[in-house]
Parts: structure tokens; C-alpha cells; sequence
């Protein structure tokens, strides 16, 4: 026998169900026209937001990948659930009450199909059960810390500064020995179901308490639903783990979890900021120091998916990104660790994880050897205001400190501080600021700025296959790099060169659709406006809209690292693309120029209209030669 949800209960749930409200718990929204909402998409990487939810029609769609549905879609989607299970959840969400029908196994299929709602409870335990375990525990957990034996959890509570109604908010608990199980068991909970929800584990055929005698913590998803716990011992002298998770279940999956996500969301969406720490204390401590965008990551490091949550949240699209989103920002993330040297090495580690998360992201290290709860205990709620005001941005920090420990005091030293600095600065994907910390760099090593420029494009060519070389490479493609540095590094693309641009200077096909789509944008003054990321998102948004067959050939020009020798600084480095470019256009048509005028003979020139051609051409090629003349001088 198995158990069917209600056909009438999921119709009627599926309009019922407010779907802006619930999906807006997982995705930040905007209004995108009439009736209308716009988001990132979770379902892939993108910078513009093109998740698009109609509540009038109850459904979504996404225009970047393709994916669309209903609300049960979207959390079978979100959450790989199959079709019960979202049922449910949405359910659990909506607080409403499903009915179900008990019919025989041959049957299910045949009556609700996997499509529509067919559910056996005999295969695997349901996320809604998973819910209703998880919150009877929360509530055993919370009154058992009011015990008699719950004294010494509270004593630690009190001690590291957080009083009563600290511990209410943040629905802490106590786990007492081996009576959680027992307790659960008397409320109906199957062993099967509380050995799948990780409550529970299986010791010489019988069940006892994962957590015992431990300080706990609930672990609530963005709808505050409790998907784990986190458990601390109370004697720092056991040989045992420190603290102890939930096991990986349906709910709980680590690098997706960040702890008091559900008390920052609303915090970060407002601020487009968000504080990562590490420690269940931690975050309390910085909530109640005043900085409740704070979240913390469950016993592993801060990752991808982690990063894509916050995004959704903030809504982490850039700046100027179109008439729907006219005030959208760009985020911030701030890195809080631990002075010790795990915690240093975690902020190397996110070194690499910042290169895919368009967030500004700075560190901040607590001082001492401490960490933030630490830190609020010795210095009270300033000194967490003051160690969030220290934060650096992530790539001074990684290169600062992997150079720490050598001193500058000898020129030995200093070239040997370039060679492991020098790789770092190389990784950095994004141009300008790759430019901008090579002349940090040259004043932190107190080196001269050439040198410090020369090794790092020594790095860059140790990674890349196809990049300049040499003067002869710099000709090749020098068509290509004025439409890279327009996309790249708007900023220092004079004016005047931008202006003497057209599609004409361009031989290609390709060329002159790329030059076409900045154009279509907005040209310089856009890409100045908007920077060089969101601006180039954009042109790539108007390449898939328009189905162009150069995607990778735009792709190539984006991307591509732009360098340059050591002679110069970098702006006068894309001066120099603009005028060899020219140089080299101009030179073509005042050679065709040239000879078209030969082609002139004198025994023709009695014809007024070969005189007026003669004259035209005397005019262009006399304007020409002026213009580069111009170009000539530097």
C-alpha cells in the first residue's frame, strides 16, 4: 500500500500557493513591467537577470537557459525533488494541509503517475517528514537547555557574553544524554525515519542520539525551516570532535548551507552586502554587534554554491544594467577569519573562488589570534565595528600576505618577493585591475615599475597560448585589440580615437558586427558609465539575442588578457592600439587614394567629371595625410 496526494489538494495548492512570495524567499526580485518579476536564474551562471516570474500566471520562466514551470517545477529544479516532495514542500511553505488517499502498489502509477503526485513512504523518507523531525528535535533541544541538566551549556552561553534573549532569537538548544531518540520514537517517528534524518545512528542494534551532552544550534534554511543542527561539546578536554553536523541528508548539504542565512537575507538583499565568518558564535557575535548580514559557513569552506546563494540574494548584477534595473548595484562580501593560520589559509583558498563571484570582496583578519566572538568579548561591539572597517580587498591581502615573511630591506629580497607575488598578480582575470595591482605591487616592493610589469607578463605568457609576443604579433591583431580594449578597458580609450571609428575600418564580417553591437549599446560613453563587466555582458546579451554566429570570436576579445611591454604605462599602451591602428588604415587608403589618382590620365582630364574626382581625391588624401601626421607625433 502507498500513499497519493490529493489530485484536488495539488490543484488547488498550486494556485493557492503565492509564488512570488516563495520563490522571492530563494531569489531576489524586481518588478520587470506590468506584472512582471526579474531575478538571477539559479539554474545557471549569468550577470544579467533574465529569471522571469508572471504571479498572475503562477509560472516562471528563464530566457538565458531555457527552464520554465510551475512552483512545484522550480523547487524540483532547485532542490532535486521529485514531484511529492515539492508538493509537500510547497505545502510546508503555504501552511496548507494535504489530504492523502491510501491505494494498492499496482495501482499508484496508474492513478497520479510520477508526474502528478503518486508518493510511497515505504522507499525513503519524505522532506516533509524530514521537516516535522528536525523541528521536534529544535524544540526538544530548546527546552532541555532550561533544564537542570542543560546548566553547564547555558554557563558556556553566558560566559562568551550572550544572554537570554540572545539565545531565544537564535532557538539554541541543549542536547542531554541519549533522550532525543526515545523522545521522537513517542511521536510517532519510525527508526528508519530517524536514522535517514541523522538524528539518530544505529549502536549494537540499537538507536542512540548522534548529539549528546552538546551545546546545539538549529541550521534553518531562507523559509527558517530547520534542515540540521550544529553541535558543540561542553568539555574542551574530550577526545572527540569539537563540533559535530548533520549528516548529509535531502535538507542538509554542507557547501550549499550557510549558517543564519534565514536572520540576513532580508539584511543583505537591502544592503547588497553580506559578512561571512566562520564559526556558529561568530555569527551570533556580529549579529548582535549589529551586522546582521552575517552568515556562516557549516564546517567546510566557502564555495561556488555558497557564492551563487549570496548573488541570488543580493541580486548581484553590476551597475546600469538596463531600464528594468536602473539603481542595481554591485555587492560586497566581506571575509572575516581567524588570525591563526587556518584562518590565512582559508582566505588564500577564496583567492580562487573570487575569480567566479562578481562580488567585491575584501578580508578582514581578527587580530590576536581570535576570532569575532573573541574579538566582542575583549573589545565589546567596537572592536567588531573596527575589524569589518579593516577590511582590504582579497587581492592586496593574498598577495601581501604570501610575501609577509620576506624582508624588503635588500634588492635580493625584493626580486625574490616579485617571483612569488608576480604569479598572483598574473591569475587575476580581470585587466585593469590586474594593471592597477602591478603598480601596487611596484610600490610595496619598491621596485621599479617595469620590472615588476615584465615579470608578470613573463607569468601571463607561461598560461596563455595565443597572447603578444612581439612586435610582430602586435600587428597581426591589432584590428582585434581596439575592439578588446573598448570592451575590457573603456576607460582609458580616448574619446577622440573612439569618435574617428567606424564599421568601414574593418575588413572582416565579424569585426564589423562586434564594432555594430557597441555601437547598438551605447558606444564608449555607455561602457564608461556602466564598466567594462556589465558593459560587455551586455554586448554579449545583444550577441545571443540577435543569434550571432561570432559568439566565440566576441568571447575571445573579452576575455583575452591585454599586454603590453615595459616601456609604458597601461593607458598609453591602448593609445598606442588606437594610433598603429589608424596608422595602418590610413596608410591602406592613402595608397588606394594614391593610385586611383594615377589611374587619372592627363589626355582624360579635359572631362569636368574627372576633374571634380581628381579634386575630391586631392582633398581626402590631403585631409589623410594630415590626420596622420597627427598620429605620427606622440
Amino acid at each position: 500500500m502507498v500513499q497519493i496526494i490529493s489530485h484536488d489538494d495539488i490543484t488547488e495548492l498550486r494556485s493557492a500557493a503565492n509564488i512570488l512570495d516563495i520563490i522571492g524567499k530563494h531569489i531576489t526580485l524586481k518588478p520587470a513591467g506590468v506584472g512582471r518579476y526579474k531575478g538571477l536564474c539559479p539554474f545557471h551562471d549569468e550577470k544579467t537577470p533574465s529569471f522571469t516570474i508572471s504571479p498572475h500566471m503562477n509560472s516562471w520562466h528563464c530566457f538565458g537557459c531555457g527552464e520554465h514551470g510551475d512552483i512545484y517545477a522550480f523547487f524540483m529544479k532547485l532542490n532535486s525533488m521529485n514531484f511529492p516532495e515539492a508538493v509537500e514542500y510547497v505545502a510546508s511553505l503555504s501552511g496548507f494541509q494535504l489530504h492523502y488517499k491510501t491505494i494498492k502498489n499496482e495501482n499508484s502509477q496508474n492513478s497520479q503517475g510520477a508526474a502528478s503526485g503518486s508518493i510511497s513512504r515505504q522507499k525513503s523518507i519524505s522532506r516533509q517528514k524530514l521537516y516535522e523531525i528536525n523541528q521536534k528535535a529544535a524544540e526538544c533541544f530548546k527546552k532541555a537547555l532550561y533544564s537542570s541538566a542543560g546548566e553547564k551549556a547555558r554557563k558556556i552561553l553566558y560566559e562568551r557574553k550572550f544572554n537570554d534573549a540572545d539565545i531565544k532569537n537564535f532557538s539554541l538548544g541543549y542536547a542531554p544524554q541519549n533522550s532525543l531518540t526515545k523522545y521522537l520514537q513517542d511521536h510517532g517517528f519510525t527508526n528508519n525515519e530517524l536514522i535517514d534524518s541523522g538524528i539518530s545512528t544505529q549502536h549494537n542494534s540499537t538507536l542512540i542520539d548522534r548529539w549528546q551532552n552538546r551545546l546545539i544550534w538549529p541550521i534553518f534554511d531562507l523559509t527558517d525551516q530547520v534542515v540540521g543542527f550544529g553541535g558543540r561539546i561542553l568539555d574542551d578536554n574530550l577526545k572527540t570532535a569539537k563540533y559535530l553536523n548533520t549528516k548529509e541528508t535531502k535538507l542538509y548539504k554542507k557547501s550549499q548551507i550557510l549558517y543564519g542565512i534565514n536572520f540576513a537575507r532580508k539584511s543583505i538583499a537591502k544592503h547588497k552586502q553580506a559578512i561571512v565568518v566562520e564559526g556558529y558564535t561568530d555569527v551570533m557575535a556580529m549579529h548582535i554587534a549589529g551586522f546582521h548580514n552575517t552568515v556562516g559557513t557549516c564546517g567546510t569552506a566557502f564555495g561556488n554554491s555558497h557564492a551563487k546563494l549570496l548573488r541570488r540574494i543580493m541580486a548581484d548584477w553590476g551597475t546600469g544594467i538596463g531600464q528594468n534595473f536602473p539603481n542595481a548595484n554591485i555587492g560586497e562580501v566581506i571575509f572575516i577569519f581567524d588570525g591563526d593560520q587556518a584562518g590565512q589559509k582559508a582566505a588564500q583558498k577564496s583567492f580562487a573562488e573570487d575569480q567566479t563571484f562578481s562580488a567585491q570582496t575584501s578580508v578582514a583578519i581578527v587580530p590576536e589570534g581570535l576570532d569575532p566572538c573573541d574579538l566582542r568579548i575583549k573589545g565589546g561591539d567596537e572592536a567588531i565595528q573596527q575589524l569589518v572597517n579593516s577590511a582590504i580587498p582579497l587581492f592586496e591581502y593574498v598577495i601581501k600576505s604570501s610575501i609577509k615573511d620576506i624582508k624588503l630591506d635588500r634588492p635580493e629580497r625584493r626580486l625574490t618577493a616579485l617571483k612569488i607575488a608576480a604569479p598572483i598578480i598574473a591569475r587575476i582575470k580581470d585587466t585593469g585591475l590586474r594593471v592597477q595591482y602591478t603598480e601596487l605591487a611596484a610600490n610595496w616592493l619598491r621596485l621599479k615599475y617595469e620590472i615588476v610589469l615584465s615579470e608578470i607578463n613573463n607569468e601571463l605568457k607561461k598560461g596563455e597560448k595565443n597572447i603578444l609576443s612581439s612586435k610582430e604579433d602586435f600587428n597581426l591583431t591589432i584590428s582585434d585589440l581596439t575592439l578588446a580594449a573598448i570592451l575590457q578597458a573603456p576607460k582609458e580609450v580616448p574619446e577622440k580615437f573612439y569618435k574617428m571609428l567606424n564599421s568601414a575600418f574593418y575588413s572582416s564580417s565579424a569585426k564589423q558586427e562586434i564594432y555594430n553591437l557597441i555601437v547598438q549599446a551605447g558606444g564608449l560613453d555607455q561602457a564608461k558609465k556602466m564598466g567594462e563587466k556589465v558593459f560587455s555582458q551586455n554586448i554579449l546579451d545583444l550577441a545571443e539575442k540577435n543569434n550571432s554566429p561570432n559568439k566565440k570570436y566576441l568571447s575571445s576579445l573579452i576575455n583575452k588578457p591585454l599586454l603590453y611591454d615595459e616601456k609604458g604605462r597601461f593607458d598609453l599602451y591602448i593609445q598606442d592600439i588606437f594610433r598603429q591602428f589608424f596608422l595602418k588604415s590610413l596608410n591602406y587608403y592613402l595608397s588606394e587614394y594614391r593610385a586611383e589618382l594615377k589611374a587619372i590620365t592627363p589626355s582624360l582630364l579635359n572631362k569636368t567629371q574627372n576633374n571634380s574626382k581628381k579634386e575630391k581625391l586631392l582633398k581626402e588624401i590631403f585631409r589623410l595625410e594630415k590626420i596622420r601626421k597627427s598620429l605620427q607625433k606622440k
